[in-house]
């Protein structure tokens, strides 16, 4: 991992978790909207912070939402809150 990227984790994390937050918001509202772009967003940025498995289950999500398969929304969202909820930084 580039040096310049470890003060910037801790924020991902920190952004990472309102934003799994708002997930768990938008799919009590049924916000599909949010959740394709939350999911667009993480898929997008996680694999560069070294998140790559957070990176597939947004990209899930974000394909879920687009196809209007709303019976994975809840099980997505979950393992977005749980996979943030164990993740450990470690620098190699």
């Amino acid at each position: 991992m580039p040096e310049k990227l470890r003060p910037l984790i801790p924020k991902f994390l920190e952004r990472t978790a309102a934003e799994a937050a708002r997930l768990r918001t938008a799919l009590a509202a049924g916000d599909v909207a949010t959740l394709e772009q939350i999911g667009h967003r993480l898929r997008g940025t996680a694999g560069g912070y070294g998140f790559d498995g957070l990176g597939e289950i947004a990209k899930q999500l974000e394909a879920a939402a687009k196809a209007g398969d709303t019976a994975s929304y809840p099980k997505l969202v979950a393992e977005i809150g749980d996979h943030l909820s164990r993740a450990r930084v470690r620098y190699v």
